[in-house]
């Protein structure tokens, strides 16, 4: 019986350093949409599909209510809207956002309303 041939190491090193590149390669590309919709502004587009993870976040410290409507509305720092977030993504952040998620409503409720105090 002979032994079963196992591949090379050099063969091993060259398909793992090729993979890196690739890897590499597509984590550029990925930085560079991040980095060109960041710079675009804050609107977030529904249709575009976002792969970082971290893009459906909640701003840590919002100063102010105006901050707080455009991160429910419009997303703050290239961050996905609240308002976009999936079951699994409010999940992810269920304490701050079941907190926000009552003063969002009001706002909502009073503009749709039209009424502005």
């Amino acid at each position: 019986a002979v032994a079963p041939r196992l591949p090379s190491f050099d063969a091993f090193a060259s398909s793992y350093a090729q993979e890196q590149t690739m890897n590499e390669y597509e984590q550029e590309q990925r930085q560079s949409q991040l980095s060109s919709f960041a710079l675009i502004g804050s609107k977030f587009d529904p249709q575009s599909t976002c792969y970082d993870p971290s893009c459906a976040t909640l701003s840590p410290h919002p100063r102010d209510l105006f901050l707080l409507w455009k991160e429910y509305e419009e997303g703050i720092g290239g961050r996905k809207p609240a308002k976009f977030f999936t079951a699994y993504e409010r999940g992810k952040c269920k304490h701050i956002y079941s907190r926000r998620n009552v003063v969002w409503r009001v706002i909502n409720g009073l503009v749709r309303k039209k009424r502005v105090y």
